[in-house]
């Protein structure tokens, strides 16, 4: 009932053909649920947080019922026993009980969201946070599981599912990737999905379950740009307007992804030598910290001049990175190991996102 193996591309055509289905109106959702939301969601401001506060809170308070899935396989299913109630007051259910459960906490709380589901045997929800619609689905991140009339945990994997691309989505809960997931190391997730809520993380490492591999050139540049976005209130076009600055389409031969000619424009990056910027190559810690600097130039921060770094490696640094590096440890966006910043180690995507979210908690000079 989980896990149901198809192709790739039938999932593909399911999650973009099915209708979605609103289960129940806000006014119509049992008084219980309404003051179990209310109960979630205290003192959290942003529907974004709401959303983690309910996933994270199904997730780990209901049990995925093993018994109910066998009785439904064998043709015993009745509506009722995966209603919203009904798993609220047995603490189990299968996807569907989950998902329905999930739609109504969120529907409670003023969230719009919908249940989905597939003929083939799952049920997930969207929702509608920072801004654009994003899937979830709690059963998949439930360590929980009722069989034999017997309530067990497994280990805890962390959330998984919540604010999950498609791409990723689908194969795995489809089959295709094996049932192996891991988009981001537990180190990282507060500041990653904090990040997420910002809306600064561009779309393509947006529940990406390759936040753990190495970061690209092209994907740290488009970030910086929407850094740049986010700091300023205002898109790029109107920040090069009001600049007088172009995308000169020939400053690369190997590119014309317009957010990387933005971010020439705006001297946050000067490619890799010989007019190439060389997208895909993957990127080290000194020249993000070098980027991360001149991202923060320009949004209108003094770089001009930060005291030498203590690390014990700075000299194995490249001359042209070692002001970025200073600028990046006195200002608390990037720390090192603790003795040694390691100017060469290659930097990865979660490690990206969660440097551009240290700069929204750093007092900048000249800012």
């Amino acid at each position: 009932m989980k896990k149901k193996i198809i192709s790739l591309a039938l999932a593909l055509v399911l999650m973009t053909a099915l209708l979605p289905i609103t289960v129940s109106a806000v006014t119509e959702i049992d008084k219980e649920i309404t003051e179990l939301a209310e109960l979630i969601t205290t003192g959290i401001t942003s529907d974004y947080e709401k959303a983690r506060a309910i996933h994270s809170w199904v997730a780990s308070n209901i049990w995925y019922d093993y018994d109910i899935a066998d009785e439904i396989r064998s043709g015993k299913y009745t509506p009722d026993s995966q209603s919203s109630k009904t798993v609220l007051q047995n603490k189990r259910g299968t996807c569907e009980g989950y998902a329905r459960l999930t739609l109504d906490l969120f529907l409670a709380t003023g969230i719009p969201a919908e249940y989905r589901f597939t003929p083939f045997g799952h049920a997930w929800n969207e929702v509608y946070i920072a801004g654009r619609w994003t899937i979830l689905d709690t059963s998949y991140d439930s360590n929980n599981y009722y069989e034999n009339g017997i309530y067990s945990e497994r280990r805890d994997n962390g959330i998984m599912l919540f604010d999950i691309s498609p791409s990723i989505y689908v194969p795995f809960v489809f089959g295709q990737t094996g049932g192996i997931l891991r988009p981001i190391s537990s180190w990282a997730m507060e500041g990653v999905y904090e990040a997420y809520g910002k809306g600064f993380v561009p779309e393509e490492l947006r529940g990406s379950v390759l936040l753990v591999n190495f970061v690209t050139r092209q994907e740290f540049c488009r970030m910086a740009v929407k850094w740049v976005e986010y700091a300023t209130g205002k898109n790029i076009d109107t920040i090069l307007t009001e600049r007088g600055l172009t995308r000169d389409p020939n400053a690369f031969s190997d590119t014309s992804d317009p957010d990387i000619l933005a971010a020439f424009a705006l001297g946050i990056t000067s490619g890799t030598g010989g007019g190439k910027f060389t997208p895909n190559g993957q990127f080290d810690r000194q020249s993000a910290a070098t980027m991360i600097m001149n991202t923060c130039r320009a949004i209108g921060a003094d770089v001009s001049s930060s005291p030498t770094s203590d690390f014990a490696d700075l000299n194995t640094a490249a001359t042209w990175a070692q002001t970025g590096i200073n600028f990046v440890r006195a200002n608390g966006i990037m720390s090192g190991d603790g003795t040694n910043f390691n100017p060469k180690q290659l930097y990865t995507r979660e490690q990206s996102i969660i440097t551009f979210n240290n700069i929204n908690h750093s007092t900048l000079p000249g800012r």
